[in-house]
């Protein structure tokens, strides 16, 4: 009996090539079978993510349609850009896949996630293929210039201006690219935009914050120090009226405190609620900060609210790949 069950199965495989053979999706599929690989998008897209090009070309041969989505929402192009999978990618475009999709899961195409992990190899594919620059991900409307900055990659930044990006693109609460740069402390980037031309004086939209109170709102004190010798001014405030040396003072850094005292500003101005940069301090007891303001000069103004010098969140962005698949 068990003799004829291997006969069996033999035959069956034998009949299976047969009805395969001449024809292309099946002998895919075979193969996928061989390799105990379901034919499913969920495993179609994981094998894009983990750069398994012989699995992803089988798939692609076996008709599996390149634009298919998993449960999450993630697609094989999506995928592809964000783990840095360029064969894949090739694979994908050379059977039609959409440049410009986005996925469910993001709200982002391929070219933002590219210019994310400051892949110039691929942005450079993806901008032939006719991706578009002014595509923007759903969440925060970054569009890949403004993701580009996040990390600080100034060569995809040069490159995306090169194919004519906008330098003066914003997301959807109206921080521009160069506030960006500044929130994260990219100091190259922020010397290139400003060499670039971009604007010094933009504010956003929801906050009224500029270039200098993104990086001091953040403790970035070498930006700061750039843009202070660019001209602009220490006693730059927002919509509230918090100014500079508030939002330093809430970074926690004495240094960068210090740096805007020197630069002139007004250690007892006020925001609209009567606060300033000591009643911040005391309410977010930070002695040492508390010491430097009363030495130059610094006198009492009104209790600061549990939030009165709070930074505002920014937009979360575009999330990374995992760490070991980082830049």
């Amino acid at each position: 009996m068990r003799f004829r069950h291997v006969a069996f199965c033999t035959l069956a495989v034998l009949l299976l090539t047969m009805i395969a053979c001449g024809n292309p999706q099946e002998e895919a599929r075979i193969k996928l079978g061989q390799m105990n690989v379901p034919f499913n998008e969920e495993t179609f897209i994981e094998r894009a993510k983990e750069g398994d090009i012989l699995a992803v070309k089988l798939f692609l041969a076996a008709g599996m349609k390149p634009g298919v989505a998993n449960k999450k929402g993630e697609i094989p192009l999506v995928v592809a850009a964000r783990f840095k999978r360029p064969e894949v990618v090739q694979a994908l475009l050379a059977n039609g896949a959409d440049v410009n999709a986005k996925d469910k899961m993001l709200g982002a195409t391929p070219l933002i996630f590219a210019a994310l992990n400051g892949d110039e190899d691929l942005v450079k594919l993806f901008l032939d293929k006719g991706a578009d620059l002014k595509a923007k991900e759903d969440r925060n409307g970054m569009n890949a210039l403004i993701t580009a900055t996040l990390k600080g990659k100034t060569g995809t930044v040069k490159l995306l201006l090169e194919k004519g990006a906008d330098i003066a693109s914003k997301d959807k609460d109206g921080r521009t690219v160069l506030m960006w740069a500044a929130h994260h402390g990219q100091l190259d980037t922020v010397k290139f935009l400003v060499d670039k031309g971009a604007d010094l004086k933009a504010r956003d939209d929801k906050d009224g914050m500029t270039v200098l109170l993104s990086a001091v709102s953040t403790g970035k004190t070498e930006v700061v120090k750039l843009l202070l010798v660019k001209g602009l001014d220490a006693n730059d405030k927002d919509k509230k009226g918090t100014t500079a040396l508030m939002w330093a003072v809430r970074s926690g850094q004495p240094e960068l405190v210090k740096v805007l005292l020197e630069k002139g500003a007004d250690v007892n101005a006020k925001n609209k609620e009567g606060v300033n940069a000591l009643s911040v301090a005391k309410t977010t007891k930070k002695l040492a900060m508390q010491e430097i303001l009363l030495k130059a000069g610094a006198t009492p103004g009104e209790e600061a609210k549990p939030k009165g010098g709070e930074a505002p969140k920014p937009p979360a962005k575009p999330q990374p790949p995992p760490k070991k698949d980082r830049v």
